[in-house]
C-alpha cells in the first residue's frame, strides 16, 4: 500500500516505479513488475537496475525477444560491469542459444575475471553441447578463483553434474565427497546433509539401491537425529 501510495504521489519518478516493479517481482506478479520496469526505463532511460530488472520479468513471462532487448540496453549501459553480460548470458542459455551463451559468459569474464557465477553458468552450454571436459576445466578454475569454501562447495556441484550427465556416479559421488570435506572443516550440517542427499540420488539412478538408502538416512540423521528402526520396522 505505501509503494503504490509512493507511486501515486511521485507519478514522474522512475525509482518509485522501480521500487514497486520489485515488489511486484518479489511476489511473483510479472505482469506488474514489467510494467512498472517499462515505466520506469520510460522516465529515466539510463536507470541501469530497471533495464536489468525488466529483462527478468520480461523472460518470467516468456517474452525472450523483449528480454534480450532489455539486457542488451542494461550491457550498453553498464559495459564495464559483468552481471549485465552474465544476464544475456542465462537468457541465451535459455534460448537454446548455446555458443551465444559462451560467448556472453565468455565476454562477463573478460571484464571480470573473478565473476565465478559466469564460470559456473559457463559450464552448462558446455554440457549441453557435449562438451564435459571443457566445462570441468571451467569449474576447476572456479575452484582457483573462489573467493571462499562456498563458492567452491558451488563449484564441485557443478563437477558431480557434468560427471552425472555422463553416466560417470562414482566419478559424480568423488567430486561431492570434495564439497563435504569443505563443510566438515566448518561443521556446516545442513551442507553435508544435502551432500548426503545428492549421493544418495546418484546412487538411485545407477541402481545401486542400498547405497542410496544409506546416503538418503544419513542426510536425515545429520539434520534430525532419528531411530531407524521406528522408521524402517522389520
Amino acid at each position: 500500500a505505501e509503494l503504490g501510495l509512493l507511486v501515486d504521489q511521485c507519478a514522474d519518478d522512475a525509482r518509485a516505479h522501480a521500487a514497486l516493479g520489485m515488489y511486484h517481482f518479489a511476489r511473483q506478479f510479472y505482469d506488474s513488475s514489467a510494467a512498472e520496469f517499462q515505466k520506469s526505463v520510460e522516465l529515466n532511460s539510463q536507470l541501469i537496475p530497471s533495464w536489468n530488472m525488466l529483462g527478468y520479468a520480461r523472460r518470467n513471462l516468456e517474452d525472450l525477444d523483449g528480454a534480450g532487448a532489455a539486457f542488451v540496453k542494461y550491457i550498453e549501459l553498464d559495459p564495464r560491469n559483468a552481471n549485465p553480460y552474465d544476464s544475456h548470458a542465462e537468457l541465451l542459455l535459455k534460448q537454446g542459444k548455446f555458443e551465444e551463451s559462451i560467448t556472453r559468459y565468455r565476454d562477463a569474464l573478460k571484464v571480470d575475471s573473478t565473476f565465478n557465477i559466469s564460470r559456473f553458468g559457463l559450464a552448462a552450454p558446455l554440457v549441453y553441447l557435449g562438451r564435459h571436459d571443457a566445462a570441468r576445466q571451467e569449474l576447476q578454475e572456479m575452484i582457483q578463483r573462489a573467493h571462499d569454501d562456498g563458492e567452491r562447495q558451488q563449484a564441485y556441484f557443478g563437477i558431480a553434474c557434468t560427471y552425472a550427465d555422463q553416466g560417470q556416479a562414482d566419478e559424480a559421488v568423488a567430486a561431492m565427497a570434495q564439497s563435504s570435506q569443505l563443510a566438515e572443516k566448518i561443521s556446516d550440517v545442513a551442507q553435508l546433509s544435502q551432500d548426503a542427499a545428492t549421493m544418495g540420488f546418484l546412487r538411485l539412478e545407477e541402481g545401486r539401491y542400498d547405497d542410496a538408502l544409506a546416503n538418503y538416512e544419513r542426510a536425515v540423521e545429520m539434520v534430525m537425529p532419528f531411530d531407524r528402526r521406528a522408521f524402517f520396522p522389520k
